[in-house]
């Protein structure tokens, strides 16, 4: 669900980074690895290019809050039944390209990488690979 590229140096513990996190990816155990992880590493001079398709092992739930806290405020009004449904629709920003960047980033600094994290769209990739 979530298919992101960003551009780091050429460094060894992005490389390194990228090798753990697929080998952590094959578990098949919900608590330790709750993604199913698709890696494409792309060397291009000084420059490596890194592709995840990251998909969670749960299903998007969070239209489930949404749907259900606009039903609830259409039949019942503003009360406070409503806010677990919608505190339950925000939970959807797991399931977006963003916030696996940022916690992708989160993970290169953890791991000592001091170098650049740029995220590219779609269009600059396909710049980057084949122009």
């Amino acid at each position: 669900m979530s298919l992101y590229a960003f551009k780091t140096d050429l460094n060894q513990r992005v490389l390194d980074w990228v090798k753990a996190t697929k080998r952590r990816g094959q578990d098949n155990h919900l608590l330790k690895n709750p993604f199913v992880w698709k890696f494409k590493t792309i060397k291009r001079d000084e420059n490596l290019i890194v592709v995840i398709d990251a998909k969670p092992v749960l299903f998007n739930y969070s239209w489930f809050g949404w749907i259900t806290g606009i039903v609830i405020l259409l039949l019942w009004g503003a009360t406070l039944w409503v806010l677990p449904f919608l505190f339950i629709g925000c939970l959807g920003v797991f399931w977006s390209a963003e916030f696996m960047f940022l916690m992708t980033k989160k993970a290169l600094r953890k791991c000592e990488y001091k170098g650049k994290v740029e995220r590219l769209k779609y269009s600059a990739l396909i710049r980057e690979v084949l122009l």
